[in-house]
């Protein structure tokens, strides 16, 4: 296989370093192996029931998590939304690669750090900025469908928001959703 056709010519998992998992999913860190830039590898596994996704571009429908984050990066980049650098598929799942920014940890974490509790301007910064990706997947065609604090990343050092995972999601329609999609669990305690 050449370097072209294979996501591992480009992009190396470091397996023993998961960043995070769902469940149906692992995410490890890796390394771009033509800059050594730091990167989130996720193995997503396929379901029987996996929905399949024809946008422009691609001449056969791809895995529907794929899609939507293609279509939520298209245009100019949005730092409030984790860029998906590449992707590939396989027989039995596929694999995204997305940009891993560093010092990084999910709002609930952060949350957690500070005792359950912000000040407001802080809040209100973190809040403005999940809600403008939420918005700017929604005028790029993707409605979220699970926004929660474990698919928000806060920078350790910064008060900046990154929206995660468009596994829950959907394209956006004019019309009424019927069916629940997104994480059914209660809320975590801090």
């Amino acid at each position: 296989m050449s370097p072209d056709d294979n996501i591992f010519f480009r992009y190396k998992p470091i397996l023993g370093n998961k960043l995070g998992e769902g469940g149906y999913e692992d995410i490890f860190e890796g390394i771009c192996l033509e800059n050594g830039l730091k990167v989130a590898v996720k193995f997503a596994t396929k379901m029987d029931n996996m929905v399949y996704m024809t946008i422009p571009g691609h001449p056969k429908p791809i895995p529907s998590e794929v899609a939507l984050h293609i279509l939520a990066n298209k245009g100019p980049s949005v730092g409030q939304i984790i860029q998906l650098l590449d992707w590939q598929e396989e027989a039995e799942y596929y694999i995204m690669v997305t940009e891993c920014p560093s010092p990084y940890e999910t709002m609930f974490d952060f949350l957690k750090c500070q005792g359950g509790n912000l000040n407001e301007g802080l809040a209100w910064h973190m809040m403005w900025q999940a809600t403008l990706a939420a918005e700017m997947c929604c005028l790029r065609g993707v409605l979220h469908r699970n926004l929660k604090l474990e698919n928000l990343l806060v920078s350790s050092d910064t008060p900046d928001v990154k929206l995660i995972n468009s596994g829950c999601g959907d394209l956006l329609k004019d019309s009424a959703y019927k069916t629940f999609y997104g994480t059914d669990v209660p809320p975590k305690v801090y």
